[in-house]
């Protein structure tokens, strides 16, 4: 469900970005210059802790800067105005704690005070340190049961332990039940000296008669320590406040007390806070649709509403969030309440979904190993802005349907993972004129209608289908809002398609020189993200220009492919790597799938490249020598014999930033040599099917930082030295995760 909740926050988002996008064409350009230099500096402290000091002095010169920024494109906030929102803040924790009292939680609260002893409440750190004690103790102890009501910590303090405790501890978070418990419980050891960590709501949860538990109880926040984790979060290093605290002591001091002491609640009122404080700055001409998103995105982070599930390593980008749980209950609480939407599960009888304009369904069935069948002619809803299917896992689902009529209002349409019994999309898709966004992602389409050209205000179309040739008539081409193209896998030999009149676009990926001319993507300069399918059956119409690099100024991610498992046999692509790839000067990301002659030079390669990926290159020289002098680079991979040599020598004191390592695929590689203070930052290293490599290099037990090793599909004698005992153990006996899988003589 939090997925949904999400998910229908994009429907409004992107309206308003769009809008966002069109305000900014009047920003002038002396503005947008200096947002772009402040936003340099601040990518600087982060990446520079080293230098931090240093930069807070040039962060400090820099406030000139921004009270002439703030007159061009900013919006200030006055003393009396945050006065009076902070007023208006602690009204609505008071409606939001009454809207509580409907979960029990104020009723919680209080029991859980009851039992708690009045004493001073110990640091956080001394929560720790006691957890960790009751962990290492040989004293009959299996089970630790951190308890206490949502948003009291417990995550984040099982999290603390776990980074705290070197030796093997499993940690379960978030235990509803006992019954749930007792389902998962004989996986575990009862022998001596085995520990489990668990968090749960229930007291109840890891009492067992045959398992020694210890119960222990997160402390609510004193007034004093909610105040200064507000403070931590709300007014640090605010450069920028207009306003003197001390004047707005009283109005801070009530609003923690209706926090009642819950961390995640004073946490979220500083991050609310913390935004409202000083200039909002708004994005300059060349912010993307997606820069914007993201803005808003980590604004919610900011203020503790959305948790980061995993972040890019190259770009530091949001990849995957998730809600609290307490945050998710009051959201869903709320939208029932205000008819903000509604969620349904496929086997309702009755969808009474006209009295809301946003709908989710639930594709979740008991039996996990057939479809779910959902008929779309249960939601009939004029007024509806915005529908989406959830499923669990990604599992595929059964549309049964004829048509789109009753939902002519539609901005968001989202049929991911749909199964349809017949593989050609009904025309009245062409009657949702509405529409924004439509994804058919992983669908089992073949042939779309031409009515699909009528879907003109268009700003995010995703046809990702795989397994299944598709056809596409050629009517793209009408929908010059698009921002967001991602083309199916595989097109039709009599699909032709001309997109060189998508000039907004931002990303395309799978875009064919079979099935589009080259010409399209010069128009493109927008684009940040390109993924191309270099085959194709006349070579004089295929080759990629050189100079396709100063048109496409702004990219960022590039990838070039060829097709390998067509029906019909076509020519790859012959490119000049090396040249085609120095002209784009923004790149960060490449990855190369097509057969090279020989990589790029360390010149060639832009200043700012920090991934690469080469598959079915076969390159017959070490690729080692060039990437390893490219000293921004954080991920190497290496697969389907990008590399058909022998040997590979990562050299001394080189890949100073290298955070991932993968080699996958390597059928000649039998000798890896890692000479000492090499790849000092890596941290995960992956090796797969790499079968004539005899043992890891014995280099590797220098790098102190490396965390996780996975080796996969490799003989059982390569697996035998690396476990604890073979002759290879010293190498990473200090990783602390290690995995083997698929490991054979086979």
């Amino acid at each position: 469900m939090a997925d949904a909740v999400v998910a229908f926050g994009l429907h409004f988002l992107w309206e308003l970005l769009i809008r966002e996008s069109n305000r900014l064409k009047a920003v002038q350009e002396q503005a947008t210059e200096l947002q772009n230099d402040l936003r340099r500096l601040k990518s600087f402290v982060k990446d520079a802790e080293a230098r931090a000091r240093e930069l807070r002095l040039a962060y400090k010169r820099s406030l000139g800067i921004k009270k002439h920024l703030k007159r061009v494109s900013c919006i200030t906030f006055a003393h009396q105005k945050l006065s009076s929102q902070i007023r208006g803040i602690s009204r609505r924790i008071s409606k939001v704690i009454d809207n509580m009292e409907t979960f029990g939680v104020r009723e919680i609260i209080n029991k859980v005070e009851e039992e708690e002893d009045q004493e001073t409440l110990p640091e956080r750190v001394m929560s720790v340190e006691k957890l960790v004690g009751h962990l290492v103790e040989e004293n009959g102890v299996q089970v630790v049961s951190v308890c206490g009501m949502g948003g009291i910590g417990k995550t984040t303090l099982a999290r603390q332990v776990f980074h705290h405790e070197k030796r093997c501890l499993t940690v379960l978070d978030d235990v509803w039940s006992s019954a749930a418990w007792e389902l998962i419980k004989p996986a575990f050891p009862h022998r001596s000296g085995s520990k489990i960590l668990l968090t749960s709501r229930n007291e109840s949860v890891g009492l067992h008669p045959d398992l020694r538990c210890i119960i222990f109880r997160p402390r609510f926040l004193t007034h004093d320590d909610s105040w200064e984790v507000f403070q931590k979060i709300a007014l640090i290093e605010r450069n920028d406040i207009e306003f003197e605290v001390d004047d707005l002591t009283e109005e801070i001091q009530q609003m923690l007390k209706h926090c009642g002491g819950l961390p995640l609640a004073v946490k979220t009122r500083g991050g609310l806070l913390a935004t409202k404080q000083g200039i909002v700055m708004v994005g300059s001409e060349e912010s993307t649709i997606v820069d914007v998103a993201e803005d808003y995105l980590e604004k919610l982070v900011k203020r503790s509403m959305v948790l980061v599930g995993k972040r890019n390593i190259v770009t530091s980008r949001i990849e995957s969030c998730r809600l609290h749980d307490v945050v998710r209950e009051v959201c869903l609480f709320k939208a029932k309440e205000e008819s903000f939407m509604q969620v349904f599960n496929a086997q309702s009888s009755v969808l009474d979904a006209t009295s809301t304009r946003r709908v989710a369904v639930h594709l979740v069935d008991d039996d996990e190993n057939e479809p779910v069948i959902f008929q779309q002619r249960k939601i009939q809803n004029l007024k509806a802005r915005a529908l989406l299917y959830i499923t669990r896992d990604f599992h595929p689902w059964i549309l049964s349907t004829r048509s789109f009529r009753g939902l002519e209002s539609l901005r968001v349409l989202d049929l991911f993972g749909a199964q349809f019994r017949r593989p050609k999309l009904h025309k009245s898709i062409g009657k949702l004129i509405h529409l924004r966004y439509l994804s058919l992602k992983e669908t089992n389409l073949s042939v779309l209608p031409s009515s699909l050209g009528n879907l003109e205000l268009l700003v995010y179309l995703d046809l990702e289908i795989y397994e299944t040739m598709v056809h596409i008539p050629d009517v793209l081409k009408k929908m010059k809002k698009l921002r967001y193209l991602m083309l199916p896998d595989e097109l039709s030999n009599k699909t032709k398609l001309e997109l060189s009149g998508l000039v907004k676009l931002e990303t395309l990926k799978n875009f064919s020189l079979k099935h589009s001319s080259v010409k399209d993507l010069i128009n493109m300069t927008k684009l940040r993200t390109l993924w191309v399918c270099c085959a194709y059956g006349n070579l004089a119409e295929g080759v990629l220009p050189l100079s396709l690099g100063a048109s496409l100024k702004h990219l960022e991610e590039l990838m070039l492919y060829n097709k390998r498992n067509g029906q019909e046999q076509v020519q790859p692509s012959k490119i000049d790597a090396g040249a085609f790839v120095s002209g784009f000067q923004r790149l960060n990301q490449l990855r190369l799938d097509i057969e090279i002659e020989t990589l790029p030079n360390e010149l060639q390669f832009p200043s700012c490249i920090t991934s690469v990926s080469l598959s079915s290159c076969v390159l017959q020289e070490d690729p080692m020598p060039v990437l390893e002098k490219l000293h921004s680079l954080k991920i190497v991979s290496l697969e389907l014999n990008a590399f058909t040599g022998r040997k590979m020598v990562c050299s001394k004191a080189r890949f100073p930033k290298l955070l991932t390592l993968e080699f996958w695929i390597l059928d000649n590689l039998e000798e890896w040599v890692v000479e000492e203070e090499s790849m000092p930052c890596l941290c995960h290293l992956e090796i797969n099917d790499c079968r004539k490599l005899k043992s890891l290099p014995d280099g590797l037990r220098y790098i102190t930082s490396l965390e996780e090793v996975r080796v996969g599909w490799m003989e059982n004698a390569f697996k035998d030295k690396l476990i604890q005992g073979g002759e290879d153990y010293y190498k990473i006996q200090y990783v602390s995760y290690v995995v083997f899988h698929n490991c054979s003589d086979e």
